[in-house]
């Protein structure tokens, strides 16, 4: 059984701006047109304009910080290619992420050093 919790303070902060970002990026790409919201009514992905699926993505990947599965905050919106050409990859912009989670108390010590041990940085 899932027991949802209410954060508070910077964890409140943090998912709300992500929940935000979230709707105005799937609003931007039309993810609410009529057809789409048929779709997302019976569980199915948005589809954009270009044919391409809208997914929810992990900001944080899961391998490096299990506990952050099922926050808000860790969740976006991404379309399913960029989605699957980043899958388990840890950027600074990531790590960067994870040590706002840390400090907002929706990320434990040990995952984000564990977050901060997988980054691959841009040559």
């Amino acid at each position: 059984m899932l027991i949802a919790t209410q954060p508070e303070g910077q964890a409140k902060t943090l998912t709300l701006n992500n929940l935000i970002a979230n709707w105005q990026g799937a609003k931007r790409v039309g993810a609410f047109s009529e057809q789409n919201m048929k779709l997302l009514r019976v569980g199915r992905s948005a589809i954009l304009d270009n044919g391409v699926l809208l997914e929810v993505d992990h900001i944080v990947p899961v391998y490096a910080a299990k506990g952050t599965a099922r926050v808000l905050a860790n969740l976006r919106l991404t379309p399913f290619t960029l989605n699957r050409s980043m899958q388990e990859t840890v950027t600074e912009g990531v790590s960067d992420y994870a040590r706002r989670m840390k400090d907002a108390g929706l990320m434990t010590l040990p995952e984000f050093e564990n977050v901060e041990g997988s980054v691959k940085y841009a040559k």
